[in-house]
């Protein structure tokens, strides 16, 4: 999850590339992606509803399982 970052710390933020994420459902191999409700996951994209919401990734290799870090193609960048 996003957080603010000040001089005190380090901070390393992946935006682009495979990582592995928190799954919000069951995504299908190749669903896009976006911010879920559950604090910190991604969630698949419900087209009729998040028109106007960001792309975060693409589900990678397997299908997403909920509650489990699954591998994600981010496309933050």
């Amino acid at each position: 999850p996003m957080f603010t970052v000040t001089s005190g710390y380090y901070c390393w933020l992946q935006t682009h590339g495979v990582a592995n994420a928190l799954i919000m459902g069951t995504p299908a191999v190749g669903s896009s992606l976006i911010l879920g409700s559950t604090e910190g996951a991604l969630a698949v994209i419900a087209t009729s509803v998040d028109v106007d919401v960001p792309i975060v990734g693409t589900i990678w290799g397997a299908n997403g399982v909920d509650g489990e870090y699954c591998p994600v193609f981010l496309q933050i960048d």
